[in-house]
């Protein structure tokens, strides 16, 4: 008994056998070869036990691409891209290349034949030796921006590093003025030595400041600043929360910055919003329960919907809402069926005013009372369940459903061939073979064709 099982498991595995092509592996049968089974999957099942690691050089001679490929063709039956490290020789040496842009490469190039065989970029740190350094280098432009450097006399390797790496012990702080606005500035920490030409880098405004002056609302950006001195005796400005500036008594109102559109606003009281101003949502200046009311406006012939204060209520508020909320529905739906007869829409009509439009909703809404499920083809192997009016057909209403709705008792599995590039294995109907009823399926109950006969 054990003898036949195991025959017959290695007559079963032989059903279908992995095949790379075109850099792809894929699953056929070992009978047709494809005919009647075939699956692209994943590399590694078509992955030898004999591997090695290929390098291809591109173009340029400084770089390329690593393979693992399969020993006996070296590429022909097995071939995966893999990442660099995996073909550094191990006998290398690292060499700085720089450019002709003043910017520089680290290559790695293997000892046996000087780079001939493999050459490739690697991290820029691999050419930095232990004699290397940090340098600040301001910027020619705007010295007050600058660059930190990693820098090795060695290899001539210069790269890029946190800017960190620059940063003296010894620090001062500079408050430079905005151009445009003066006491708004940036404050810098630079090297406490050498100024600017050592380090210099932008850090946070607090820095910079002696001491507070006091808090001062501005009326125009609705922000609140801390007035203060910086550490050379210069005036500067920070931003700090509109609470500090919170020292009055506080009303809402809405101000109309158009007919149609406004803001609204908490704000102090004795001064009408000169020391504090703070912007709300516009519902927090919406009237009282039954003071408001959503009207139709005409704006340049488009009917807009509006929440607007009752006539004789003392409010500039107004708020463009969703025109939803001014429509009319009725029950009266129109069902339309889509141009490509794959389903279609439901219509409902509105009152939006004195005017009548239509807005899909949901399908459901027209559904009939009299409807039946059946099989819809469009093609082959193209087709979906279907609820369908008995009275008008597709006409009267047509949604696709869940196809199992249509599954008959008996089906069976099949691999068609000619759908798509490789085939597609589907659950079809006995009857008539997929033109009542068929489902995409998966490749293994197709694989399970081949070992069994069809299910």
């Amino acid at each position: 008994m054990i003898i036949y099982f195991s025959l017959f498991f290695s007559l079963v595995q032989a059903q279908t056998t992995f095949i790379f092509h075109e850099g792809q592996c894929f699953e056929v049968d070992t009978e047709t070869y494809g005919q009647k089974l075939a699956a692209k999957v994943l590399t590694s099942k078509c992955r030898p036990n004999k591997v090695i690691k290929k390098w291809n050089p591109d173009q340029t001679g400084i770089d390329g691409t690593c393979y693992e490929v399969d020993e006996e063709t070296q590429g022909q039956k097995y071939l995966k891209k893999v990442n660099q490290s995996e073909c550094t020789p191990p006998n290398h040496y690292t060499e700085w290349i720089t450019l002709s842009d003043g910017q520089g490469i680290c290559l790695l190039r293997d000892k046996a034949t000087n780079g001939q065989t493999v050459t490739m970029k690697t991290d820029k740190k691999k050419c930095v030796s232990k004699q290397s350094s940090f340098v600040w280098k301001p910027n020619e432009s705007n010295p007050l921006n600058g660059k930190c450097y990693q820098v090795d006399p060695v290899t001539n390797a210069i790269i890029n590093t946190n800017d960190q790496n620059c940063r003296p012990k010894s620090l001062s702080y500079l408050w430079v003025p905005n151009k445009r606005r003066p006491l708004e500035g940036y404050c810098y920490e630079i090297d406490g030595v050498n100024g600017v030409a050592g380090y210099s880098k932008s850090t946070n405004k607090e820095a910079c400041k002696a001491r507070d002056l006091g808090f001062q609302f501005d009326p125009t950006s609705g922000e609140c600043r801390l007035n203060a001195v910086s550490l050379d005796n210069q005036p500067m400005q920070l931003k700090a929360n509109l609470k500090d500036c919170d020292t009055q008594e506080k009303i809402k109102i809405f101000i109309r910055e158009s007919p149609i559109a406004g803001s609204c606003y908490e704000i102090s009281k004795q001064d009408q919003g000169q020391s504090y101003k703070k912007l709300l949502p516009d519902a927090e200046c919406r009237p009282p329960e039954g003071k408001w009311s959503y009207q139709v406006l005409t704006i340049k012939n488009v009917a807009k919907c509006f929440a607007l204060p009752t006539s004789g209520y003392d409010s500039q508020y107004i708020e463009s809402v969703d025109i939803n909320y001014c429509q009319e529905k009725t029950s009266k739906y129109r069902w339309q069926l889509k141009t490509d007869g794959r389903g279609g829409q439901c219509f409902q009509s509105i009152a939006v005013g004195d005017k009548i439009f239509e807005q899909t909703t949901s399908i459901e809404k027209c559904k009939t009372s009299e409807i039946y499920q059946t099989w819809y083809n469009f093609g082959d192997f193209d087709g979906g369940c279907f609820e369908v009016d008995k009275k008008s057909g597709p006409q009267g209403f047509f949604n696709q459903i869940d196809s199992k709705f249509c599954k008959p008792i008996f089906t069976k599995f099949i691999f068609v061939k000619n759908y798509g590039k490789l085939g597609q294995c589907f659950e079809v109907d006995e009857e008539t073979m997929g033109k009542k009823y068929h489902r995409k399926a998966g490749i293994g109950p197709c694989r399970e064709n081949l070992k069994t006969g069809p299910l």
